[in-house]
């Protein structure tokens, strides 16, 4: 995917946010569905790059960011962050559910830099 994004001209920073992205939406479909495939899709516009993991899986709830506030449980958790880290990276992400067929967890990232983030 980063030979991809490179080729089309996507920065380095935004190549490494895309990968991190990607990475964390993929180990999300593994670890949280029963999917035999799990389909990931990469689109680049004038404007931005289109990130998006399809499963098959079907769980009682869907895909959502955990509470930022700190606990002692969640303090020494090796998980449970990769959604906020999407939601910090991306300019908007969401779910479409195809009921019977499974789910699409997606990200945009602006190829402008200073529209996806605050530095």
């Amino acid at each position: 995917m980063c030979t991809l994004l490179t080729q089309w001209a996507v920065d380095a920073a935004l190549r490494d946010d895309a990968a991190l992205i990607l990475s964390e939406l993929f180990t999300n479909a593994l670890i949280h569905t029963d999917s035999a495939q799990i389909t990931c899709r990469v689109l680049a516009a004038q404007h931005g790059v289109y990130l998006s993991i399809t499963d098959q899986g079907q769980g009682l709830t869907g895909p959502r960011v955990q509470s930022t506030q700190c606990a002692p449980e969640r303090d020494s958790a090796e998980s449970g962050r990769g959604l906020l880290l999407v939601s910090a990276l991306a300019a908007t992400w969401g779910v479409a559910n195809d009921p019977g067929h499974g789910r699409t967890v997606w990200a945009v990232l602006n190829l402008d830099g200073d529209a996806y983030r605050e530095d």
